[in-house]
């Protein structure tokens, strides 16, 4: 970040209306905010994976390294395919925990909602 652009870029990845006004509030009054995202992998074996990160697409490459969960490790290489920003850490755990706890049909709901960002 330079003195041209004091603010972080928002992510590349299309953000779905409601996800993008969290994201804005986080970044609202010129402050200076980590927005920590709520993302979903698809494993190897098509199974899915649910974890949250300040930057998802960072977390992949850690993952796929294999550094990341044992669970994306024993399921082969993963592909990001939903995002959702949240206002602060906690907002974003009590998002995963409330995801993981949905059955894998309704996951899949969620990556069909218009906006998002997914890989099929």
């Amino acid at each position: 970040m330079g003195a041209d652009n004091p603010q972080p870029s928002p992510p590349s990845f299309a953000l779905h209306q409601q996800s993008r006004a969290r994201y804005q509030f986080a970044r609202a009054g010129g402050q200076e905010s980590t927005v920590w995202h709520v993302y979903i992998l698809r494993c190897g074996d098509g199974s899915l994976y649910t974890g949250i990160s300040t930057d998802p697409a960072q977390r992949l490459q850690r993952h796929n390294a294999g550094k990341g969960s044992r669970y994306v490790r024993r399921k082969g290489m993963a592909a990001l395919v939903y995002t959702e920003p949240c206002v602060d850490k906690k907002a974003a755990r009590r998002r995963e925990l409330e995801i993981q706890s949905w059955s894998r049909k309704k996951k899949l709901g969620l990556l069909d909602e218009p906006g998002r960002a997914h890989d099929r």
